[in-house]
């Protein structure tokens, strides 16, 4: 089993692989009372596989903080990467504080909610882009691919289920997209 060094990265930011994808569902289709309720089901297997795999990585740290210094190193060595090309992703963070503080403003109406919104979605966008560019960076490779193998080889040690729980999830997580309309049985 591979998990990409963006995973690992996320692993200690959000729970693995906890990314929604009801939002992907394309646009038109709608879903059938039974496909929904597939999903719900799909969504509650998947919550409960993730805190597993939660509460196991939280030991992994505990048991080897390496990990969270390794992880830190990580992540400048990737900040660093999108400022060599040319992004600010700091300014963009304090951009979408901004918003995100405007749009819970009682006084901000719904039409700039929407604009506040368009907003933060093109920041996510170019930062989500960034990130991209950064990965592909071989040292950042290198750093994601030596943590991903010792947090994955410490997880396992402290559980030997670890590898079922990354697969089931990753077979629920196809399921739901099969369920959706996104890929082919």
């Amino acid at each position: 089993m591979r998990l990409t060094s963006f995973t690992v990265t996320a692993i200690f930011f959000a729970t693995l692989l906890a990314a929604p994808l009801l939002s992907a569902q394309s646009p038109g289709a709608a879903l059938s009372q039974e496909q929904l309720q597939q999903l719900q089901v799909l969504q509650q297997e998947n919550q409960q596989l993730q805190q597993q795999i939660g509460q196991i990585q939280q030991q992994a740290v505990e048991q080897n903080p390496d990990l969270l210094e390794q992880n830190e190193k990580l992540q400048e060595m990737i900040l660093e990467s999108m400022v060599a090309g040319g992004f600010d992703p700091e300014a963009d963070m304090r951009k979408m504080d901004e918003l995100r503080a405007e749009y819970t403003q009682p006084e901000t109406t719904e039409q700039r909610k929407v604009a506040l919104q368009q907003e933060a979605q093109q920041i996510t966008t170019r930062l989500e882009q960034a990130e991209e560019r950064a990965i592909a960076d071989p040292k950042v490779q290198a750093a994601g691919t030596k943590l991903e193998e010792e947090l994955i080889a410490t997880m396992s040690r402290i559980d030997p289920n670890f590898s079922k729980l990354m697969e089931q999830l990753t077979a629920n997580q196809e399921k739901m997209r099969q369920v959706m309309g996104l890929v082919a049985p």
